[in-house]
């Protein structure tokens, strides 16, 4: 299926592609998505009063636009093509938006796959501290543990959503064990087996994690 130029609101053309990028939750179905795009973000716009909107200087996985709205200040229009995984991510922003470590949810749709966010404008990524050498890569490990285990919380009494399981999350670890690709130190690799093999066998409580923690997050 050919996939063209996408045109929203405010003279904004995302080109065909970085679209492309968009489509994990399938092409066919992705591009019936892309039809309704349009007229959804403008409908957003107008309920929630926003203007100014603007792409992110990067979109992979997921749209994400920039504005201003009258009712909430600052915001983050995320739109992505309906899939479970995206459903889970909103899902868990509604247990974790009010803990201090992610931007504030104003408002979602699970079927539909939007969420409102309070833009939050960081100092400079971890990672980019770190390649230009202000921050030793031994610290940035350390960081990265401590704030992976400081957003680590219990799943709440009640919350009937079916999060993924660890369990699948490492699959993809056990089959790089036994073919690895070599990209990964072996001895990293190893110690990596040996942790997750460790909460395998000692699960303990159900407990929500970040599913999207990595280098480019902090």
């Amino acid at each position: 299926p050919q996939i063209e130029d996408l045109n929203l609101p405010n003279g904004i053309v995302i080109p065909a592609e970085l679209i492309k990028g968009t489509l994990w939750g399938g092409v066919e179905s992705g591009i019936a998505w892309l039809g309704r795009l349009p007229a959804m973000v403008e409908e957003l716009c107008n309920r929630f009063a926003i203007s100014e909107l603007r792409p992110a200087a990067s979109i992979r996985m997921n749209l994400v636009l920039f504005g201003e709205s009258a009712m909430h200040g600052p915001v983050v229009l995320k739109v992505a093509q309906p899939h479970h995984e995206a459903c889970s991510e909103i899902a868990c922003m509604r247990i974790m938006s009010d803990t201090g470590f992610y931007s504030r949810l104003i408002d979602a749709d699970d079927s539909a796959s939007w969420s409102l966010q309070e833009r939050v404008v960081p100092g400079e990524m971890l990672e980019k501290l770190t390649q230009s050498g202000d921050v030793s890569d031994q610290d940035a490990t350390q960081i990265t543990a401590d704030l992976m285990q400081a957003t680590i919380a219990p799943v709440p009494t009640g919350v009937t959503h079916p999060f993924p399981h660890l369990d699948r999350w490492l699959n993809s670890l056990w089959e790089h064990a036994r073919n690895p690709k070599g990209f990964i130190p072996t001895e990293q690799l190893d110690l990596a087996v040996r942790h997750a093999r460790q909460l395998v066998a000692n699960p303990g409580p159900p407990m929500l994690l970040h599913g999207d923690f990595h280098h480019g997050n902090i």
